[in-house]
């Protein structure tokens, strides 16, 4: 069985942890892959909107990941996990479940409504069913991944942030806005 801890409401940062608890090295490989990469599962076939940085098992599928929109997806095992059909048209694997939701969505409410109609079934895995479930979390402000190092660098040294936008506006980040020039006449 595998363990998540998700820490929501530290006032800093969410924080998720786990454990892969399997008997044999889950072998893991750390992905990066480019907003704009073209997939293909079964008759699904997408382009990523997102980049993503996360880990594989055994080169199968991603199992630990976020996005450059700040979704993060984990993959846990579940061996009493139901699934559709094989063969279900429109359905996307098991293995690709997390990346397809870390390609697609920006949010958990974006990733709830995406998923509700999407078909997933199980592939075999080294001649074993993966049963499993998905865990998402989003950051609250919206932060993208460097957004999540700028906030760790601006809260550790207690400097502001310098932005234009309001993307740390829901933060207890304190910010500074450059002073725009007055428009010549």
């Amino acid at each position: 069985m595998c363990t998540w801890v998700f820490w929501s409401d530290n006032g800093v940062a969410k924080v998720a942890s786990r454990t892969m608890d399997w008997v044999v090295s889950d072998d893991p490989v750390l992905w990066a892959v480019p907003e704009g990469t073209r997939r293909a599962a079964g008759d699904v076939a997408w382009e990523s909107r997102f980049g993503v940085v996360g880990l594989s098992m055994w080169d199968s599928g991603t199992t630990d990941a976020v996005n450059s929109a700040g979704l993060a997806a984990h993959l846990l095992y579940l061996g009493s996990a139901g699934f559709a059909a094989p063969g279900s048209p429109g359905a996307i694997s098991n293995l690709l479940w997390a990346q397809w939701v870390l390609d697609n969505c920006a949010t958990v409410d974006e990733a709830v409504t995406a998923l509700h109609d999407l078909p997933v079934v199980s592939i075999p895995v080294r001649g074993q069913e993966m049963g499993c479930h998905l865990a998402l979390e989003d950051a609250p402000a919206a932060l993208n991944f460097g957004d999540c190092f700028t906030y760790a660098l601006a809260e550790r040294t207690g400097y502001p942030v310098l932005c234009t936008g309001d993307d740390f506006a829901t933060t207890d980040i304190a910010v500074v806005r450059p002073q725009r020039a007055p428009a010549e006449g």
